[in-house]
């Protein structure tokens, strides 16, 4: 084999290596830290806008948190979220995420689910998600039904549902956001303030490089509030329409437990760990499965690297023969 066909030969097997490590690398999934942008005080700008900046920065991040007094949202200046005064015995609704889940053993378990829907519907809720299979010996079926419905109809819209067969299990929590709710509005209300300053401070600027510089902050500034906004718009919802989970099956022994239950249940135990074992046995036939279809990249990759391998050490034995 002469000198040009070796150069060919080690060419042709650089690209198939290359195209092999590529095809190999979408397997995985690469995350990329963000990069950080250097904060206020390490960028060189006039003397005079410092003085406009730092004040406005200083001002909104030290503004005192709301809280809340006697359940009412206000700050430490004693003023609602309104601007209202707040006195010692104003209350209002806190701020609560209901949610409900139970199992249920029932006759048909198609018309149930049904029957669930068009009743969270009738009371202004939507549907979720619907999912019912059949068992692998075709004598029962099971079926899982999400819907939301507006909180000041969890409770009934939860009796009403029992009403659809026999409970065999329930959990029903409650999660209080009304803090992280008013943490929220807070810093809402001292990014605004600070958007507003910043504005205002644009005016100001005479030079291009502090046009850009108060533009970057004022981008970053109203960034944090569209988050902020949509993560209060999150609890709004959140709180105003409560999840409802239902399991349905016409046996039992296909539904899962919920909630704490400490009576002595080995059957529904021995049912939960044979489902564990079916998902890890799952899991290891589609890691089986993977690693056969690249078997044959994986295998032509290390053919390839041997014969890179045989070459060069080949061209090394004629070098020191010469």
């Amino acid at each position: 084999m002469d000198r040009n066909k070796k150069i060919l030969l080690l060419v042709i097997s650089l690209i198939i290596a290359f195209s092999i490590l590529y095809a190999v690398s979408r397997l995985f999934v690469i995350f990329r830290p963000t990069s950080v942008k250097p904060s206020l005080g390490q960028r060189a700008i006039s003397y005079d806008l410092v003085r406009e900046i730092m004040p406005t920065l200083e001002n909104n991040i030290s503004a005192p948190a709301a809280k809340v007094v006697s359940g009412k949202i206000a700050d430490s200046s004693g003023s609602d979220s309104s601007g209202g005064a707040v006195s010692a015995n104003s209350t209002v609704d806190r701020l609560i995420i209901k949610s409900g889940q139970f199992s249920l053993v029932v006759k048909d378990v198609a018309s149930t689910s049904q029957s669930i829907i068009n009743y969270a519907v009738a009371k202004g809720g939507f549907l979720v998600s619907k999912n019912i299979s059949k068992s692998s010996d075709n004598k029962s079926y099971s079926g899982t039904v999400v819907v939301r419905v507006p909180a000041k109809e969890f409770d009934n819209s939860i009796g009403e549902y029992k009403k659809f067969g026999e409970v065999k299990s329930q959990s029903i929590t409650g999660q209080d956001v009304t803090e992280d709710y008013v943490d929220t509005q807070a810093q809402l209300k001292n990014l605004k303030a600070a958007e507003t300053q910043f504005l205002e401070i644009l005016k100001k600027a005479y030079t291009i490089k502090d046009i850009l510089l108060v533009q970057t902050e004022l981008t970053t500034v109203r960034d944090k509030i569209e988050r902020l906004e949509g993560y209060k718009k999150y609890l709004e919802q959140s709180a105003s329409l409560s999840s409802v989970t239902v399991y349905l099956s016409t046996d039992s022994e296909f539904l899962p437990v919920v909630g704490q239950d400490n009576s002595w249940k080995p059957v529904k135990v021995l049912k939960e760990a044979l489902r564990g074992l079916l998902a890890v046995g799952k899991s290891l036939s589609y890691g089986i499965i993977w690693f056969v279809v690249y078997l044959p990249l994986l295998a032509l990759s290390v053919l390839v690297i041997w014969i890179i391998y045989k070459l060069l050490k080949r061209r090394q034995l004629r070098n020191s023969n010469k």
